[in-house]
């Protein structure tokens, strides 16, 4: 059976697979910055060891985004995301087992290369199985499992944390990555999209079809000959950057700056990464609602980008507001920003080229924001055992990186299919 010829249910049934694949994969990556107040103090950890442990996790997920694009267009979707899910499940559970935070650190070296190639593979999926005006509600589905993960990581944990101790809650957010891995094993046997197995005729129909493309993936260095890619890469070294700032950080600056319990991180956390699902798939709806009305991709997304980008600002004002509630107001809005405009620039790759390379070129980006975030955290670690505050640190996630995204959408031009020459 053909995946061009899956039925809308079909499509929609694999792109909820990555959905839970996405939202276990934000579960496990979040454990530690949830239990960090906690860890803390048990470990004897200063802000530059915990910047040092999340880089540990940042330098392995960095290195492996790029290759494990690669991987998955080499292997396949269906073996390769397998084998990474069931490797970082394995590296979750070890946790349980540290003692140091050196051994904190290479557990989480261990997880970052697991982790790595889930977001590029699901991106290949979705440019495999979906028609092109469907692709950014698709993206937005299976993105949103990272805003759900995030969302219910810190209640969850706070909880089992509480009843039976942060060891064995390492080892119940592992587990989960094993049940997805037999199911998507079972059920996931469609062979991917062949452009070689159709007549040239029908195959110049077909949604993700480059007529000037061959069947194998491009080689990365030819990769660079394109502004997508530069302005995809570019996009993503200051938004996630942002991203991570939030997802790391959060449960610290709620506990340091704002005073909150365990109890109460767990009560609250919750609120920004519930903004994020919300901005996730405002943008991918509104992307695809907009190119339903014969708006082209390059109007609807570089559109919605530039509008959300504006909202990045926020932390700007989160500087100058003391309560919880408003300032819970105004990281939400940033957290809704950044997934508003994610959910439209993890659509670009698929938009731009074949799907043969989009893993590839999906895994460059997301190693260029990896490097981002690494160097964004080395920074803030510094910056909270000298200065012990975050004024600086929001001063400058507030101003610079918005206005970096903004370049970055310049830079990448005009979002089109793009003619290879052969």
């Amino acid at each position: 059976m053909n995946s061009l010829n899956l039925s809308p249910r079909s499509r929609w049934a694999v792109a909820g697979m990555l959905f839970l694949a996405t939202a276990i994969n934000y579960i496990d990556r979040q454990t530690l910055s949830i239990l960090e107040p906690l860890l803390k103090t048990q470990f004897g950890m200063t802000s530059t060891d915990y910047s040092h442990i999340i880089n540990a996790f940042l330098a392995s997920y960095t290195i492996m985004y790029a290759l494990g694009g690669r991987v998955m267009d080499w292997l396949g979707t269906r073996l390769g995301m397998a084998l990474h899910v069931a490797w970082w499940s394995i590296a979750e559970c070890l946790h349980a087992f540290a003692k140091t935070v050196p051994q904190l650190g290479m557990y989480r070296f261990l997880l970052g290369i697991g982790e790595a190639g889930e977001i590029p593979g699901s991106e290949k999926v979705i440019a495999e199985r979906f028609p092109v005006p469907e692709r950014s509600l698709a993206i937005s589905v299976f993105l949103l499992g990272a805003m759900v993960g995030a969302t219910v990581a810190p209640p969850l944990m706070v909880l089992i944390t509480e009843i039976w101790g942060w060891r064995f809650s390492f080892v119940a957010m592992g587990s989960l990555g094993f049940i997805w891995v037999l199911v998507w094993l079972v059920f996931f046997r469609l062979p991917p999209i062949s452009h070689d197995a159709a007549p040239e005729e029908a195959r110049a129909n077909l949604p993700n079809h480059t007529p000037s493309a061959g069947s194998d993936s491009l080689p990365w260095i030819r990769l660079f000959d394109y502004r997508a890619t530069w302005g995809v890469m570019m996009g993503r070294f200051f938004l996630d950057a942002t991203w991570f700032f939030y997802l790391f950080w959060l449960p610290e600056f709620l506990s340091h700056q704002k005073g909150l319990s365990m109890g109460m991180i767990g009560a609250v956390a919750w609120i920004p990464f519930f903004a994020a699902d919300l901005g996730a798939i405002a943008g991918g709806t509104l992307a695809t609602f907009l190119q339903k009305r014969h708006w082209s991709p390059d109007q609807a997304h570089r559109g919605i980008m530039f509008m959300g980008t504006c909202f990045l600002f926020c932390p700007l004002a989160l500087v100058r507001t003391q309560g919880l509630a408003p300032s819970l107001a105004w990281i939400s809005l940033g957290t809704f920003a950044i997934q508003f405009v994610g959910s439209n620039i993890h659509t670009v790759p698929s938009q731009v080229f074949d799907s043969t390379s989009v893993g590839s070129v999906g895994g460059l980006a997301g190693a260029s924001g990896s490097v981002g975030a690494m160097l964004l955290t080395r920074l803030i670690g510094y910056i909270l055992d000298q200065y012990k505050s975050y004024e600086i640190c929001l001063e400058l996630i507030g101003l610079l990186y918005p206005i970096m995204v903004m370049v970055s959408l310049l830079v990448m031009g005009k979002v089109r299919k793009i003619d290879v020459p052969t």
